[in-house]
């Protein structure tokens, strides 16, 4: 027998069922408890719970994620790197770090003379804001 959830995202698991701003509250403020009970409310196995928490609280791209981050934590000093909110700067630490760190090359872009990451032809911080590179 299918659940009516089979096919969905979490997200699309959340809207449906009507519990979206339950599971944003529960996030917001922390209580696992809560968010366990949605998860397996929507039907999350125990592993797919796991992993769901992980990523609100750890991803740099979670709206969730709270941990503390400063300029000083990037591997990489750039000025323009000051004006960004934390949630830039997890970003750009994890683009970074998937790609093995920086390397000799120049970034591509007019004007930037910064050291761009390795595998890529842009700096850290051009590929993030302007190449919109994510991961």
């Amino acid at each position: 027998m299918n659940s009516k959830y089979s096919a969905m995202t979490i997200n699309e698991r959340l809207y449906s069922s009507g519990l979206m701003n339950k599971f944003d509250l529960a996030a917001n403020s922390n209580n696992i408890c809560e968010l366990v009970n949605i998860l397996k409310s929507v039907e999350l196995n125990d592993e797919a719970i796991t992993t769901t928490i992980d990523w609100i609280y750890n991803s740099p791209h979670s709206p969730y994620n709270k941990n503390k981050i400063s300029v000083n934590d990037i591997p990489y000093v750039d000025k323009r790197f000051n004006n960004l909110s934390n949630t830039d700067l997890r970003i750009i630490k994890s683009i970074i770090e998937n790609h093995g760190g920086i390397s000799e090359n120049v970034c591509i872009y007019i004007d930037c003379n910064e050291k761009a990451i390795n595998g890529l032809m842009y700096c850290p911080y051009c590929a993030y804001i302007k190449a919109n590179i994510l991961l």
